[in-house]
């Protein structure tokens, strides 16, 4: 599976009649009932606070090895 590139802009939402509906980057456009809606952000929510740690970690084992994290 091709890699796809990482969006740094957040996606605009906006509730319907007994829907949540969501616009964003890369052709993004999805209607989600409120309760697939709420699970959705959970899981965003857990993976992004994971994904944060992990980049953490990441940092320190790099200048533990007294190596520079490269960032954009």
């Amino acid at each position: 599976m091709e890699e796809k590139p990482v969006q740094d802009q957040a996606s605009d939402v906006e509730s319907g009649d007994n829907a949540v509906h969501m616009q964003g980057p890369a052709d993004v456009d999805v209607s989600l009932t409120p309760r697939a809606a709420l699970e959705t952000a959970r899981r965003l929510g857990e993976a992004a606070v994971e994904s944060i740690i992990n980049h953490a970690i990441d940092d320190q084992e790099l200048k533990a090895a007294g190596l520079t994290p490269d960032r954009k």
